[in-house]
């Protein structure tokens, strides 16, 4: 039950007749100026493309809480240094050995 292109044609001008475009009286002048492209493939071989996520949301927020935690520890480490370094420096400023004077003869 196939149809040749000129049946098939003859078929749309005759389904479309009742809207036809201005310009257009009968069917017969779409058949004139009816253009029918056949797109053939060389093969029936279909390819399938998949996209999958590999790096979630989890995997992200894991990535940015060790990169804060990272920053975090090293600035709690800075925080650390400079209180010893003040404590040591206050304790050495008030309870350090006693400066020796010179006794000029």
């Amino acid at each position: 039950a196939q149809m040749s292109s000129s049946a098939l044609s003859k078929f749309y001008a005759e389904a479309k007749a009742h809207r036809l475009p201005p310009g257009y009286s009968t069917a017969k002048d779409v058949l004139e100026n009816l253009l029918i492209i056949d797109i053939l493939f060389t093969s029936m071989q279909v390819s399938e493309v998949r996209e999958i996520v590999t790096y979630g949301w989890g995997n992200f927020l894991g990535d940015v809480g060790g990169v804060l935690g990272l920053f975090l520890g090293a600035s709690m480490f800075t925080i650390i240094e400079m209180l010893e370094f003040v404590i040591l420096g206050a304790w050495k400023a008030c309870c350090g050995k006693p400066k020796k004077h010179q006794v000029l003869t």
